[in-house]
């Protein structure tokens, strides 16, 4: 039930060889009776967005959310995200998504790690989700690959987790920050990427190499039978 209300809210964790120039990266802020924010870093970008500034009774200060094009790894990242509730009418929540699409990874099919942590501080509690997505929708959510909860103080979580890639995909980050009354501040970075897994091969040997090593047998087996006759 959790998953479903944060993805109601906001309209909707790589080392991977993307490719970044038809990738986009989005950021949406959102808080329940104020507008949303959507900053887009689209085809092309230099793969960064931020924001900072008011949204309801938050101030929101995103110092960098970075795609593929920034970090050339395609590696999803979020560094330095603070935000403020008022002393007046301060409590509610805040939630926030990051989202890039249009990754691939240099083989296909290819079964991938994703794994990434997000550590921090915060004066009430933080949600977050970590999402890849296979119909390549930005913030779609088909595959969950990493989640956690914190509040009250240090925020520290990890995950890791393999999944089959078969295409281009996008990877989505989904944030809920909670406040009761009163000043309070949440902090944090989040980086999360996805490496391929090195698989051995089953070599599958051609026709002509089967006839060869047949016949290869059969006179085996006839010189064999020659040396016992002697």
């Amino acid at each position: 039930m959790r998953t479903r209300h944060i993805v109601a809210t906001l309209s909707a964790v790589a080392f991977i060889a993307a490719g970044p120039a038809s990738a986009e990266l989005e950021l949406q802020i959102t808080s329940p009776g104020a507008p949303a924010i959507s900053v887009v870093d689209g085809a092309g970008g230099n793969g960064i967005v931020d924001f900072n500034g008011g949204v309801g009774s938050w101030w929101v200060t995103v110092t960098e959310g970075s795609g593929s094009a920034a970090l050339g790894t395609s590696a999803l990242n979020m560094t330095s995200f603070n935000v403020s509730s008022f002393p007046s009418g301060g409590s509610g929540t805040l939630e926030l998504g990051l989202s890039e699409s249009d990754l691939t990874a240099s083989s296909l099919p290819t079964l991938m790690s994703f794994f990434g942590q997000l550590n921090g501080t915060t004066d009430g509690s933080v949600e977050w989700e970590m999402w890849i997505d296979d119909t390549n929708s930005l913030f779609g959510l088909s595959q969950l690959v990493g989640s956690s909860t914190s509040s009250g103080g240090p925020i520290s979580g990890s995950f890791s987790q393999t999944r089959l890639v078969d295409g281009a995909f996008s990877m989505t980050l989904l944030v809920r920050v909670t406040h009761g009354d009163g000043p309070r501040t949440t902090s944090f970075d989040f980086d999360g990427s996805g490496s391929p897994l090195l698989l051995q091969q089953a070599v599958v040997p051609e026709p002509g190499t089967l006839a060869l090593l047949g016949a290869g047998l059969l006179g085996a087996a006839g010189l064999r039978r020659r040396v016992k006759r002697r």
